[in-house]
């Protein structure tokens, strides 16, 4: 079966006092994903950066928090490094 075939992703995440459950749209999430070939042709889709920051989040394990964190960096130092072009461009 290939990854289109699938309607969503279900993740879940039990907690002691009550068992919470998450429905993705893989759909959803494959149509934001980005394309890439490899030099042997093969595509390989990869997650939108802000889908995976959400999906680690929905994880909650400690590593996938310490994640999160650093998406949210470079996520910062992204934006920070297109201020600095715009500027050296004479945007505003």
């Amino acid at each position: 079966m290939d990854l289109e075939d699938y309607d969503f992703l279900q993740f879940t995440r039990c907690a002691q006092e009550q068992n919470l459950e998450y429905m993705v749209d893989f759909s959803e999430l494959f149509k934001r994903s980005r394309k890439f070939e490899n030099p042997h042709g093969s595509v390989i889709h990869f997650l939108h950066l802000n889908d995976l920051r959400e999906l680690k989040i929905l994880a909650r394990r400690p590593q996938d928090i310490r994640d999160v964190i650093m998406i949210d960096d470079l996520i910062q130092v992204s934006k920070d490094q297109r201020n600095l072009d715009d500027l050296e461009n004479g945007g505003s």
